[in-house]
């Protein structure tokens, strides 16, 4: 009976690896490779150090015996002095200089030992940047829109080409990818344009304030994109100044109805009263809990004013609301 051989398992791609753990290594890699050349700098500055002292040492040997040998010859007269020793100005700029610091190290003894470190480490970085850029559209693809279908298909064609041509990803001195991965980046860069203009499209049909943070609620998955965050900050600071002029037409249709506001079918007066009044405060209170969590939108003299007006009218449609529950509880007494 024949055995067949287990089949080796194969180890897992990066593209099937969780993210966390997938960054973990990453940034652990490239940890070490930091670790590794801080300690060779330390290493190289302690030895240079030490053959600067030694040869230091040896310096001052050497002028102590030439010192001595210089005082002997004086107390030997001539006959000694023209025996003595004469140090050549090239001999004592050596000694001279026996104290500076001695280099061990050539200049491109760095390059030698870390430069496939160094080029494994910038593909790492280029595999960060993809993994990142895959992990910012995960709620673009969960999304059920049906007018964002083509957006999210145009996506998954992107990441699933380049899947597809199944390059080693730490396979550093492969060029091919590096060549794959600028083809990747272009058609990312014209995604966003897509997407830019989809954003601005929807925006332009928006017909009012609550409409508007609908679309900022749905588009706040963008915020962790650099180059659509400014995009979507305009859009919030135009629909700020939109719910300012809302606070206006508020303020009027209060001012025109507060005496007889219109009244729902089969509510009796009083409770009419209360439900219109908390309306109105429905639709002054309700965005600005969303404008105050971008507190640089609410630092201009503009944004202050709408602020301060937005105060006035809660206020108002309050003491509206409670003078009306005190009649309430006026006639249930």
């Amino acid at each position: 009976m024949a055995i067949k051989a287990p089949t080796p398992t194969e180890e897992p791609s990066m593209w099937d690896i969780d993210d966390d753990a997938r960054d973990e290594i990453l940034s652990r890699c490239m940890r070490l490779n930091e670790l590794y050349q801080a300690e060779y700098f330390e290493v190289k500055k302690s030895m240079e150090a030490a053959a600067g002292l030694e040869n230091g040492s040896s310096a001052l040997d050497g002028h102590s015996s030439m010192m001595s040998s210089t005082a002997s010859s004086k107390r030997g007269g001539s006959k000694n002095q023209t025996a003595s020793p004469k140090s050549s100005p090239k001999s004592k700029n050596k000694t001279m200089n026996g104290n500076s610091t001695i280099k061990i190290f050539g200049n491109d003894d760095q390059r030698v030992v870390f430069g496939e470190f160094d080029m494994f480490c910038r593909r790492l970085i280029k595999l960060e940047d993809l993994f990142s850029t895959i992990s910012q559209f995960q709620p673009l693809l969960a999304s059920k829109q049906l007018e964002m279908r083509e957006l999210v298909n145009e996506f998954r064609s992107v990441v699933n080409d380049l899947k597809k041509k199944r390059h080693d990803l730490m396979a550093y001195e492969n060029a091919q990818f590096d060549r794959d991965y600028l083809e990747f980046s272009v058609r990312y860069s014209e995604l966003l344009d897509q997407i830019q203009h989809f954003v601005n499209r929807s925006f332009s049909e928006t017909l009012n304030v609550r409409d508007g943070l609908d679309l900022l609620k749905r588009f706040s998955w963008m915020q962790s994109i650099e180059r659509l965050q400014g995009d979507l900050n305009s859009k919030v600071a135009v629909i700020f100044q939109q719910y300012g002029v809302e606070l206006d037409e508020v303020e009027k249709l209060y001012e025109r109805h507060k005496k007889a506001p219109p009244l729902a079918r089969n509510l009796p007066p009083v409770a009419g009263h209360i439900a219109w009044s908390r309306q109105l405060l429905e639709r002054i209170e309700s965005p600005m809990i969303i404008f105050r969590e971008n507190t640089e939108l609410l630092r201009t003299k503009e944004a202050k004013r709408i602020v301060r007006k937005c105060k006035t009218e809660t206020k108002s449609m309050l003491m509206v609301v409670g003078c009306w529950l005190l009649v309430v509880g006026c006639h249930v007494v």
